[in-house]
């Protein structure tokens, strides 16, 4: 078991330290996303159900309800689920789901975010991740804090995994938990509350059922 601090950085100019990742066993694959940047506007929806999973989630028994779509090229689809009172530019909690089909694996996925991580990371201390490999399932998780110069502080558990029947489809499935705030003490709240929740909701991703993905959706 290898010891890893996430959140003790002592280059970061509010010294939040003391909040830290429990030991895990794991290996340096990491992650990204999963879509292309050829978006096109008539591929847009605002609530469409491309992947006919339904326009409600439920979640560590809260509901998201389908806010935001996009199915840009053939093989590949997102969507993006919000609590019901929230919007996409101001929301604290998100269900993230995208598929694509192909030949590609949860590695690929894996190595592209972990690239994105470390090249943010040169510059923004506070950003981190954490690893957490299934072989056996042929899933991972990773869970990684990032923050944005505008104040916005967040951090998210992202599960990989490759169906196995029909289509092959490589899935993310994500849930991310946001902060807006230049306030010290917000800031150091955020923290405290991802230390508390970070856990449960490792293991709640780690657990739900993937909606299959039908190969329908994509013809």
């Amino acid at each position: 078991m290898d010891q890893l601090s996430f959140f003790n950085k002592t280059t970061i100019v509010l010294t939040i330290c003391t909040l830290y990742f429990s030991s895990v066993k794991s290996q340096e694959i990491v992650i990204d996303s999963l879509a292309t940047n050829t978006i096109e506007e008539d591929v847009v929806s605002a609530s469409q159900d491309y992947l006919l999973i339904g326009e409600d989630i439920e979640f560590y028994d809260t509901e998201y309800t389908l806010t935001w779509g996009i199915h840009p090229v053939p093989i590949y689809y997102k969507q993006e689920y919000l609590l019901p009172e929230e919007d996409l530019t101001n929301y604290t909690e998100k269900i993230l789901i995208e598929a694509i089909s192909g030949n590609y694996t949860v590695s690929d996925a894996l190595n592209l975010k972990i690239r994105e991580l470390e090249e943010l990371k040169a510059k923004n201390p506070v950003i981190d991740y954490q690893v957490f490999n299934d072989k056996r399932n042929n899933e991972v998780i990773i869970d990684f804090l990032i923050s944005e110069t505008n104040g916005v502080f967040e951090w998210s558990v992202y599960r990989y995994i490759k169906q196995k029947r029909s289509e092959p489809f490589l899935i993310l499935f994500a849930y991310s938990y946001r902060k807006y705030t230049a306030n010290k003490e917000d800031i150091f709240n955020f923290y405290s509350h991802v230390k508390k929740i970070r856990k449960s909701m490792i293991k709640e991703v780690y657990s739900i059922r993937i909606p299959k993905i039908k190969s329908s959706v994509s013809k």
